[in-house]
């Protein structure tokens, strides 16, 4: 049965997964409707500092996500506004590094980006799920709804993040109240530990791509590109459940990590295993320059539970004030995502994408497997082989496929049937 903690933490996460979802389908309409009224062109120009600013503030992504996650929960208001201002600060001084570069809003959505996160952290600390929905979910309904009105893609980009924030700090402001910002200490201590492995889940996304399309070339980088987004959707449940339970750890100890472990894990496989069935039909929409596109997900499908691994576990660390092993989970994380993107997608076309997530995020994996448990370290095989039988036999039989992995994890007592109609229950108790 579901334990009171991870039932808190699936509140929380179901609507982080709400807004992760909502994001992905508005940012698709959004760049739609830009792409007909601007063309290629202008979408390209666009794209191109939304981009620059989204690898700044990955570069400057100091951990104050978690920072308020976890000092919210123990501090208060002083710790909130104490992240906030720090957030700021390091966004506007990126901002003003971002400038002799050339771009026009790129250093104007640095800030923004930065800032949000504290904002998000402190408002999942206190429990203020639905508010932490509300504010993000404000920003990418404004960003379309500006789209449709005509706006040009950078200002909806940069007038919708700033409502967004204005909103979500107004709410934190509400819910937390105002005091003199304190722990300036605990804002760096959290940042050193988080920095390199924040650096590594957008590694792949961003600078991976850069590093594949340098040896590689352009085709081969917007395959890996694909095939990641694909990775970091599958798993996003499981990194939300992973964030809403680092305030839960912190007031309730770290009891709940192997039984969230087995619930992230499992659940994560069944996500992974039914994209890779599903594969075959999308990549096919896409055309033929991404033929090997199935394949490689279907390689890549271990990466989604390894990286549920891997947040579970770093929700762990911020917890219990683990820097330096979380420091070290980053620095392994960030070294072999490096190698493997410059090694397998070089000389494996195709399935080397798939290779170079998998494989490049087994050694962080494999560092903090035992945390979570060994019952959830069977997700990985059997997301690795039901994952090839989806590429293998299509979309057709794929809920067939989910179905018999199901079964499989409640037989090896990875994820019960019992749980899932629980943790249903849950979810629609926390809507």
């Amino acid at each position: 049965m579901a334990s009171e903690g991870v039932e808190r933490a699936l509140s929380g996460a179901v609507w982080l997964t709400a807004y992760s979802l909502l994001n992905a389908f508005s940012g698709f309409a959004f760049w739609a409707v830009a792409a007909a009224r601007f063309g290629a062109v202008g979408v390209g120009e666009a794209a191109a500092e939304v981009g620059l600013a989204g690898i700044a503030a990955a570069l400057l992504n100091f951990g104050f996500l978690q920072h308020a996650l976890r000092e919210v929960s123990l501090r208060g208001a002083s710790a909130f506004w104490a992240g906030f201002l720090a957030s700021l600060l390091l966004g506007c001084a990126g901002a003003l590094a971002l400038v002799p570069l050339g771009g026009r809003w790129a250093p104007l959505l640095v800030p923004l980006s930065l800032a949000s996160r504290p904002v998000l952290g402190a408002l999942v600390a206190a429990g203020a799920y639905r508010s932490a929905f509300a504010f993000q979910a404000a920003g990418s309904l404004a960003k379309l709804l500006l789209a449709l009105l005509g706006f040009p893609p950078l200002p909806a980009v940069f007038f919708s993040a700033f409502v967004s924030l204005s909103l979500g700090l107004g709410l934190a402001a509400l819910k937390l109240g105002f005091a003199r910002p304190e722990g300036w200490r605990g804002v760096f201590v959290v940042a050193a530990g988080n920095y390199l492995l924040n650096f590594s889940t957008g590694f792949a996304a961003s600078l991976g791509v850069v590093l594949v399309e340098s040896v590689a070339g352009p085709g081969e980088a917007g395959l890996f590109y694909l095939i990641t987004m694909t990775i970091l959707a599958a798993s996003s449940f499981s990194s939300s459940l992973a964030s809403s339970s680092i305030p839960v750890m912190v007031s309730s100890g770290a009891g709940l990590v192997e039984e969230e472990g087995r619930v992230a894990t499992g659940l994560t496989s069944l996500a992974a295993v039914l994209a890779s069935s599903l594969s075959p039909w999308f990549f096919s929409l896409l055309g033929k320059g991404f033929s090997g596109g199935p394949l490689a997900l279907a390689v890549a499908a271990p990466a989604a539970v390894e990286t549920a691994v891997i947040s579970v576990a770093s929700a762990r660390f911020n917890a219990e004030g683990k820097w330096r092993e979380l420091a070290t989970l980053g620095l392994v994380n960030s070294l072999s995502l490096a190698v493997a993107s410059t090694l397998f997608p070089r000389f494996l076309p195709g399935a080397g994408s798939g290779l170079a997530l998998s494989l490049g995020l087994l050694p962080a994996c494999l560092f903090v497997l035992h945390l979570v448990g060994h019952r959830a370290a069977l997700a990985l095989p059997l997301s690795a082989s039901f994952s090839l039988f989806g590429f293998l036999l299509g979309p057709l039989l794929s809920l067939f496929l989910t179905f018999l992995l199901l079964l499989s994890l409640h037989g090896l007592g990875v994820l019960k049937l019992g749980e899932v109609f629980r943790l249903a229950r849950s979810v629609l108790k926390s809507l």
